[in-house]
């Protein structure tokens, strides 16, 4: 039902010119959004035959600048008889997506800088997507990007200069096309998510720093942290997706019998000790009903053997509250901190001989990064699935006050996980290996930056956590809450701030699940394998079938057209429905067991005519 297109002969031509293939990150933009794609190459497209059966297709920028006439006639005939195409900053497909191009504007000064802004119009595909505390800030565009002027459809973007200056140019637009859709998107969207997600390289150490950090990465410049990017415009395909019926999987598993809100995940890193600390910290996360992760050193000085003290006895008792342990990567002054490959394999298999097991999700010293996905790819390599480092907080020289300062934000732009994708040195490949960022970093006190000073007197601010809280819930984001064991046990405000999380999660009775890093890796991971597919709308409905990897079961949600809950069932047996209003529309979740399933969805009201969009 859904395919975007994968060109080879395009991609290994960008290979050559020593350059990204941008389009190799769409497929991880879906697996975000919780669907699987088809990969078609261009020649495909030529033949009608290998259209007939999708509702939505993906052309991204680079293929959308090879557009032949033959595509041109191909992709006009199948809009008009029903389907969706989405094109990234596409030529020649003027007459389909009822725009005029006029020129294009290059990225300046290289491909990882912000090169425009845009702001989301109001209409049902942008309901419920820009956050409503940062109405001002421009969404960003790392990409080339089109001047073009609407003549058919619906703008639902508007463009901006990075001044912010508007440019009285759509962004985005939507036409409905006789019985299908077309929505054009005047920038490359898949360049744009993979540079937001993943940052620019970094390779010179920033002055009076010995090391890299992860808030390097970033390229959001000057604008707010506390805007999900990425994910906005991610949310904006997903409103396109489903005016096609087209199933997502939630981004949370369900818990029990019920629908979770938002997922947060808690944990820390605890260094070299004492290891009381991390025993205490456990059993305090364990009276409040939190599960914990927590990352320690396996070696302070290289060769020394002086690694966090823990004896087996006290990592089974942090076991067996139900709480993890894992690697905090340690780099060393004596060769200037820098990271290797051989590094990262020596204190993995470190760890592994102490403990007996495999760390999962693992953290660096002083969230420490070098060049773009290489820490990802060695990390992978030594068996790792995912990594903790990333966060949101302003660049700062290491020697700053401030440098270490508790921060709420998304420094990727995004509110979930994501894989990694290889540089076009080792073919764009997907690494399996997700990275988990840090959202909320020590958030609801001020004492990291105190070390000296009593820990009563550290500032009281509890009260921030509510926002962090309330957008997780809006949205059913997947944030970590990251609180280092020290703080935990030394200073109140930091337990006063943890409290209040779960205070006012109570007051605004919202069902929140709580994880630790490892399972969140585990969850991430099983949510990919796991698929819709063999999507068939149906006069009334859709059916599809369901395929989950994860052993708690998955959440599988689809728009409808009116409110009245649908008859559902997998494989015949009824399901509960659980309506939400939401992003301009009533989604109904269903929660599917572990395995294969097919599932039925019906509502009267489908069979009346589906929703238009207009």
């Amino acid at each position: 039902m859904l395919a975007y297109i994968h060109d080879e002969t395009l991609k290994r031509q960008a290979h050559a010119q020593q350059r990204n293939y941008w389009e190799a990150y769409i497929p991880e933009i879906c697996d975000q959004l919780g669907v699987r794609g088809t990969p078609l190459d261009l020649k495909q497209l030529e033949n009608s035959e290998n259209l007939k059966d999708l509702k939505i297709l993906i052309v991204g920028r680079q293929s959308g600048l090879r557009i032949t006439q033959r595509i041109k006639l191909a992709l006009d005939a199948w809009v008009r008889e029903g389907g969706l195409l989405i094109g990234f900053g596409c030529h020649g497909l003027d007459h389909v997506f009822g725009i005029e191009t006029r020129f294009t504007n290059l990225q300046t000064p290289d491909e990882y800088s912000i090169a425009a802004g845009f702001e989301l119009y109001p209409h049902p595909i942008t309901a419920g997507v820009h956050s409503l505390m940062q109405m001002d800030q421009k969404l960003l565009i790392l990409s080339e990007f089109e001047s073009v002027c609407l003549k058919d459809g619906a703008e639902l973007a508007r463009l901006h200069n990075k001044d912010g200056r508007d440019r009285k140019e759509p962004a985005i637009t939507w036409r409905v096309l006789e019985k299908g859709y077309a929505a054009y998107f005047a920038f490359d969207v898949a360049q744009t998510a993979w540079l937001l997600h993943q940052g620019r390289p970094i390779t010179e150490y920033p002055e009076g720093q010995g090391y890299l950090n992860t808030c390097h990465l970033q390229v959001l410049g000057e604008n707010s942290r506390q805007v999900r990017y990425a994910d906005e415009i991610a949310l904006v395909l997903q409103n396109m997706m489903a005016f096609q019926q087209q199933p997502f999987i939630y981004p949370i598993p369900p818990e029990g019998d019920t629908l979770p809100d938002a997922l947060l995940f808690w944990g820390g890193d605890e260094y070299f000790g004492p290891a009381e600390v991390s025993v205490q910290s456990s059993d305090w996360m364990k009276t409040h009903g939190l599960p914990y992760h927590m990352n320690i050193g396996i070696e302070r000085n290289r060769g020394k053997g002086d690694g966090h003290p823990m004896t087996p006895e006290e990592l089974q008792h942090i076991l067996n509250n139900g709480h993890e342990v894992s690697l905090y990567y340690m780099l060393y002054d004596d060769d200037n901190y820098t990271m290797t490959e051989a590094g990262i394999k020596r204190q993995f298999d470190l760890f592994e001989q102490r403990f007996g097991f495999k760390p999962v999700c693992t953290l660096h010293y002083n969230t420490s990064w070098l060049g773009w996905v290489e820490p990802g790819r060695w990390m992978a390599k030594a068996g790792g699935k995912a990594d903790n480092s990333f966060g949101c907080g302003v660049p700062r020289r290491h020697d700053h006050p401030w440098r270490n300062s508790p921060w709420f934000g998304f420094g990727q732009g995004t509110g979930y996980p994501f894989f990694f994708r290889e540089d076009w040195q080792h073919g764009n490949s997907h690494i399996d290996f997700i990275e988990e960022p840090v959202v909320c970093y020590e958030i609801g006190h001020r004492g990291l930056s105190t070390r000296g000073r009593d820990p009563d007197l550290d500032a009281r601010v509890a009260y921030e956590v509510h926002t962090p809280i309330d957008m997780a819930a809006e949205h059913h984001l997947v944030i970590n809450m990251f609180y280092h064991p020290a703080s935990i046990i030394r200073r109140p405000a930091a337990r006063e701030a943890i409290e209040e999380v779960l205070h006012y999660i109570d007051y605004r009775k919202l069902n929140i699940l709580h994880m630790a890093n490892n399972q969140v890796a585990e969850w991430w991971m099983s949510r990919s394998r796991s698929s819709v597919g063999d999507v068939a709308p149906h006069p009334g409905g859709v059916r599809f079938t369901a395929t989950c990897d994860y052993a708690k079961g998955m959440v599988v949600k689809l728009r409808l057209s009116e409110p009245t809950p649908p008859a559902a069932t997998c494989d015949g047996q009824s399901l509960t429905p659980f309506m939400r209003r939401e992003f301009g529309g009533h989604w109904v979740h269903l929660i599917i067991p572990t395995g294969k399933h097919e599932i039925d969805v019906t509502h009267p009201a489908q069979a009346e005519g589906k929703e238009r969009g207009e």
